[in-house]
């Protein structure tokens, strides 16, 4: 659009050079030429008037053709700044002139060109003839109360001949100490000139000092030819303005005078009191250095000893000092911690600053910024609201959000590496661009995000926001996430920060909180955060105090620029009317300055004030107290202002509060200067008040039913100004405004809306986790239905109640849950209705530990779906049922028969409530749990397929495989289940079908390298979709599998149990796991080391399962069998093969449940060596029992089970002394575990053959195979 822009104006002045459009007096309008371009702006040079000689002017127009307001508000910002500005020195300004869609500014033109554009470089001369009249004009410039913000050589015009010079471009200036960067986070001005204060890293107000830095680099490139930082990279830039000191300009170049170079590096200085103070006092010292270089004076001992710099550096402007004072303890405590992470010490780190309102979290939190571009890291910032404290994720989508936009605006190839890495590294990328909707700006389009169940969901955000932290947090770019006032945040954002400290994984990211402690109840959930839970610490905790009085007596030293013993009596008394709170003490200061109680004497060129009439000023009892008194003496315009812009939160958009006021965006603006002027907002479209406690005061000015009004004319704005349907990421503030608003509303139609639009949030905030958030939206939904509502808003009304009771649940708020509930039960017209409420109810029984309450509820729904069901039905019933089943999918896979029947609404309910109720009925209806898989099985086959049909035919395999023994069908079936997943669109239940073919179905016949495969991926699908219980069940298969294999170390047990994606339940296996990696790993092959052993086991004493996990229980058993068995202690393994028989049913179709049998018998062959061993023929009846099971078995599985019954068979022969058949099939067994891989139980066949061995004197030979035992 720009170029279009550009040639259509050059081919419309090389037809005809009038230029096409009138401005005042009918002055015609003449360009020459382009004299520069830039993306937004084009400058011709050219001739106005209605008469010959025509009058050189600028013109400078907006390049698009559609410009936006925020453009067109900077010009006509610049032309009004422009304007007021009487000044030899600055450009003068014609108009503003409108034309087509846009408009353009005319402007003097002195004939000169900027100093960027200089040919050649200053001589001295030249150069203080220079200095000097900038320094006059930018004097002028802060004696009319502005700052220029953007002061650089392409905005100095000088003419070489006519000596003229002239400062322009005034689009960002802006009255002293405004805010120092937009709202949205982004840099004003140009980076190589801004001050370390306008990087908006250093939370500190501009003045007049800014531009001394500025006008500080622009003379060091007049005088060397380059800049004090040549870098073009962002972050190494800013990090130069803030932390390195340049090289002096003398050091580059000996002919520039040593005096001149102090003069440009005392400009440079990083504190603002350590600079220049006023344009006046730089004058006056380059002068003095021009004086002494013409006399010839030009080394330091010469010219710089003649005068101390800033000898006449005072100013009657009052500038508060921007450095901490108080605080160096808590400062290097912040530091450390950086520090740590920085250097790899801590892998990551939470602290939490803690403090009262105004006692400067922020200000100590943002001093850390040097330190982080030194380390090249990122510095990202959100800020809570109080008025959106239900906007989920808010303050993280504000800080990650600034580092999406600042990987927008890298180069095309770095742009392309982290797409690339991004989507290699996310699993479900969609789930972040919820909260981050510029990602997809990255990423491209995402498909739509699948829905789960609630708890599925939240652990899905949980891993992929892990997975981009980890992505984003590397050593060489540490970060820092600052998250400002967390007493107001959403419960989403601080459970996931529970979740971030867990991350074990997480590296070089340091995550700061702020929040006032005084604000949170006991009951808050961010004391979760601040409390030591599961071994994992809590957050450090920084508590910040208000200031002591000697600090505030070195801030009054510094800002009155006197000593701090003169300021004492002062400091004392500020602090008894502040109590030491920094922000009320600078409020305080700069109020009795505008009262003139505290005021410059010119004659004695210093401050003094009357310390008896600051003492006699009323007393604020807090900082809002003191905001509220200034705000009243603005004009009414400003108070209306500022009393309604305060509605709208910490942002306020300039069009949105002109509609609120009814009236034009200018008057908006002008009501507002004085707030401007006194840096309570910062200019711009949108205006951010510079402190909470700012808008707090200016909102409690506001009578409380202005304020409803308020919030709800703002909702009917934002609903007009932006459909809720098309702009889904508004849609939190628009409710929140509309529930603030709704007490007034009267209208049907409007509460009808309001409930709708809370809603429309409820479904957001529970598509990204956020259960509190969006319970709160369905409340406030549900308070502007209707009386009759259940009639006249029957699916909205259901759709609050059923999405509240959702909510609830997951909340565990199981009182609200039941309420809505019954609430649905009592109002709802149909039985279709109810299912999701009775899914909920279903669901929140398991949680609860009911299982018997999560059956009754279910077997009452299926009755109502006319299902009926005994909770205990007969055994005859279910081998009935099983027979025919087998019978059909036979009858059914030998004809081909595929069903068509269309699915019914009530069969896919039935179907969906079984799937839900599987966990309660395995627990407890062992024999109701077979009968409904059976329905569901019967469904497919009926009515086709789908997720939960493919749930149903998994389930049936594993209990078909267990008791019947049907194992090719079993495999069929299973294969059918994996099939039906892989072609239907829906994948969530994938990771459950491929877990159940791995761990119950597989094993018994496929090779464990195959086995760990499946269960692997079964693992990352259940991991993709929140399914953190299977994920947890498939990663333990895998784990057994991999054991056995020889396969896992201790170090990588650790690294898994470390992991992001662990869960709760994981823990429960720790001990297990532990103790069986340890032992693989420090096995003494036949070295009766029994104390290593014993130490091992004590490690696990008291780590077994949870109550009610029969297979944590089994699973610790069996792990204790196999290594007693390893370190020879069969009495040992005998107790623990007894402990795991007592939890066998929990293991049956498991590898546990085969391996137990191996060892079982193992054990009982070593029993029976045992001189004097009791119950002989019990222990071989039990071990031919055991030997009969693993012969079925082998028949299946060869490749898995025909190694370990050799060595079965082999023990027996050995203990019936048939020498022959024993070495025959200890051999067998070697060969066969060699070849499969098995390479722990190959080592166990080896020291079992040279036990052999042994017993009949072979000892070369047992020695042998004691080699190969320990290689």
């Amino acid at each position: 659009m720009g170029s279009s822009r550009r040639s259509a104006i050059l081919v419309h002045f090389v037809i005809n050079p009038m230029f096409d459009c009138p401005i005042e007096n009918n002055n015609k309008l003449l360009l020459h030429c382009l004299l520069y371009e830039s993306e937004q702006t084009l400058v011709y040079r050219g001739l106005r008037g209605a008469e010959e000689p025509l009058q050189p002017v600028i013109l400078k127009l907006l390049r698009s053709d559609y410009p936006t307001p925020e453009q067109l508000h900077r010009y006509q910002h610049e032309y009004e700044i422009t304007q007021t500005l009487k000044s030899p020195g600055v450009i003068q300004i014609y108009g503003l002139h409108p034309y087509h869609n846009t408009v353009f500014l005319t402007l003097e033109d002195i004939g000169g060109q900027s100093l960027a554009q200089l040919p050649r470089t200053l001589g001295l001369e030249e150069f203080f003839t220079v200095a000097i009249a900038i320094t006059s004009a930018l004097s002028d410039i802060h004696n009319a109360g502005l700052i220029h913000k953007d002061l650089n050589p392409s905005n100095i015009i000088y003419h070489p001949e006519t000596g003229q010079l002239k400062i322009i471009d005034f689009g960002l200036a802006a009255p002293q100490g405004v805010a120092c960067t937009t709202t949205n986070g982004s840099l004003e001005g140009t980076l190589a000139y801004i001050s370390p204060e306008q990087t908006g890293r250093l939370n500190c107000p501009l003045d007049s000092r800014t531009d001394l830095y500025a006008l500080g680099v622009t003379f060091y490139q007049l005088l060397t030819g380059q800049l004090p930082f040549p870098s073009g990279d962002l972050l190494e830039l800013i990090h130069c303005h803030l932390a390195r000191t340049p090289t002096p300009p003398h050091i580059l170049d000996p002919r520039i005078p040593e005096s001149l170079s102090q003069v440009v590096m005392k400009l440079l200085a990083k504190p603002v009191t350590e600079r220049y103070q006023t344009a006046q006092g730089l004058q006056w010292d380059l002068q003095r250095c021009h004086q002494g270089w013409q006399g010839g004076q030009q080394t330091l001992t010469t010219v710089a000893s003649a005068f101390p710099l800033g000898e006449q550096d005072h100013g009657a402007q009052f500038q508060l000092p921007t450095q901490l004072y108080g605080r160096d303890r808590q400062r290097e405590k912040l530091l450390n911690l950086w520090r740590g992470v920085v250097q790899q010490e801590l892998p990551m780190a939470l602290v939490m600053v803690a403090g009262g309102a105004g006692v400067g979290k922020t200000a100590l939190i943002q001093g850390l910024y040097p330190a982080i571009t030194q380390a090249q890291g990122y510095f990202l910032t959100g800020k809570c609201d109080q008025l959106q404290a239900t906007h989920p994720y808010d303050v993280i989508s504000q800080a990650l959000g600034q580092w999406v936009r600042h990987l927008l605006s890298e180069p095309d190839h770095q742009l392309a590496q982290w797409r690339s890495r991004l989507q290699t590294g996310l699993s479900n990328p969609g789930v972040l661009v919820e909260i981050l909707p510029d990602l997809a700006l990255i990423l491209g389009p995402q498909p739509p995000v699948i829905p789960l169940g609630m708890v599925e969901a939240q652990h899905r955000f949980h891993r992929v926001m892990g997975q981009f932290l980890r992505l984003l947090c590397r050593p060489e770019h540490p970060i820092a996430l600052f998250l400002d006032d967390l007493q107001w945040a959403d419960t989403a954002t601080l459970k996931l920060l529970q979740v971030l400290r867990q991350d074990a994984q997480m590296t070089s990211l340091l995550v700061i909180g702020a929040y006032r402690d005084g604000e949170l109840s006991p009951h808050h959930p961010l004391r979760a955060l601040l409390t030591p839970q599961s071994g994992q610490g809590c957050a450090i905790e920084i508590p910040l105090p208000p200031l002591e009085g000697e600090a505030i007596a070195q801030f009054l030293a510094t800002a009155l620029n006197q000593s701090q013993a003169a300021v004492e009596p002062l400091a004392h008394l500020i602090a008894e009317k502040t109590g030491g709170n920094p922000f009320f003490t600078r409020e305080f200061l700069q109020a009795n300055v505008r009262d003139g109680l505290i005021h410059w004497n010119a004659h004695q060129r210093q401050w003094q004030w009357d310390l008896e009439a600051i003492a006699a000023q009323p007393s604020t009892a807090n900082v809002v107290e003191l905001m509220i008194k200034m705000i009243r003496q603005f004009p009414p315009a400003t108070q209306r202002a500022l009393r309604y812009g305060a509605c709208f939160g910490r942002h306020v958009e300039v069009e949105l509060l002109a509609q609120l006021l009814e009236q034009s965006p200018p008057a908006t603006q002008k009501a507002l200067t004085p707030a401007i002027n006194h840096a309570l907002l910062p200019d711009g479209q949108q205006y951010t008040f510079r402190h909470d406690r700012i808008q707090q005061a200016a909102y409690e000015l506001l009578a409380p039913y202005e304020r409803i009004k308020a919030h709800y004319k703002i909702a009917l704005l934002l609903i007009k100004q932006q459909n809720p349907r098309s702009c889904p990421h508004n849609i939190f503030t628009i409710a929140d405004h509309c529930n603030f608003g709704y007490p007034i509303v009267v209208t049907s139609r409007i509460r009808q809306q309001g409930a709708e639009l809370n809603l429309q949030a409820a479904q957001r905030a529970q598509a990204a986790s956020a259960y509190g958030a969006a319970l709160s939206y369905c409340q406030a939904g549900i308070a502007l239905l209707a009386p009759n509502c259940w009639s006249s808003q029957y699916h909205l009304t259901l759709n609050l109640y059923t999405h509240g009771a959702d909510n609830a649940y997951s909340l565990g708020e199981y009182d609200q849950m039941a309420a809505y509930l019954q609430t649905i039960h009592l109002h709802t017209r149909a039985v279709l209705d109810q299912v999701k409420a009775y899914d909920i109810e279903i669901r929140a029984q398991m949680a609860k530990g009911n299982p018997e309450k999560a059956v009754n509820s279910l077997l009452h729904i299926l009755r109502r779906l006319d299902l009926y069901y005994n909770p205990h039905p007969h055994p005859l019933q279910l081998a009935g049922a099983t027979v025919l089943t087998i019978l059909q999918l036979w009858w059914q896979s030998a004809l081909k028969v595929i069903p068509t029947q269309p699915q019914p609404p009530q069969e896919l309910a039935a179907l969906s409530l079984i799937t839900t109720a599987l966990p309660a009925l395995v627990a407890k209806y062992p024999r109701l749990y077979r009968l409904l898989i059976i329905r569901q099985v019967q469904g497919a086959m009926r009515y086709g397929h789908s997720p939960d049909s493919a749930v149903g035919y998994g389930h049936f395999a594993v209990w078909l495989g267990n008791d019947w023994g049907q194992w090719g069908r079993v495999m069929a079936l299973g294969r059918r289940a994996l099939e039906i997943v892989d072609h239907l669109p829906d994948v969530t239940i994938r990771g459950q079908i491929l877990w159940l073919n791995g761990a119950y179905l597989h094993h018994w016949t496929n090779h464990s390298r195959d086995v760990v495969t499946t269960l692997q991926a079964a693992y990352q699908a259940c991991l993709d979709v929140g399914d953190m219980d299977t994920a947890t069940a498939a990663l333990t298969a895998s784990y057994s599998h991999r054991y056995y294999l020889g396969l896992t170390a201790v170090g990588e047990l650790q690294k898994t149990l470390t992991s992001p994606d662990q869960t709760p339940s994981l823990a429960l296996y720790q001990a297990s796991w532990q103790l069986l990696a340890q032992g693989l790993d420090e096995h003494p092959t036949l070295s009766h080391e029994t104390h290593l052993y014993d130490r091992l086991v004590a490690r696990a004493t008291g780590e077994v399962a949870a109550p009610g996990n029969d297979y944590g229980r089994f699973e610790f058993a069996l792990n204790k069998l196999v290594l007693s068995y390893w370190f020879d202690d069969p009495l040992a393994a005998r107790i623990h093969s007894q402990t795991a028989g007592e939890y066998l049913e929990s293991a049956r179709g498991t590898l546990g449940y085969g391996l137990w049998c191996f060892y079982d018998a193992l054990t009982c062959f070593a029993l029976l060596r045992l001189d004097g061993s009791p119950h002989l023929q019990a222990l071989w009846r039990r071990a031919q029992n055991r030997e009969r099971r693993l012969t079925q078995w082998a028949k299946w599985g060869p490749i898995p089970y025909r190694h370990r019954l050799c060595l079965v068979q082999a023990e027996r022969m050995g203990h019936l002394r048939q020498l022959t058949a024993a070495i025959r099939l200890y051999d067998e067994a070697i060969a066969l575990a060699a070849e499969r891989g098995y390479l722990s139980e190959l080592a166990l066949a080896y020291e079992l053959a040279a036990r052999f061995y042994l017993s009949y004197g072979k000892t070369l030979v047992a020695r042998a195979y004691i080699q190969e035992a320990r290689y």
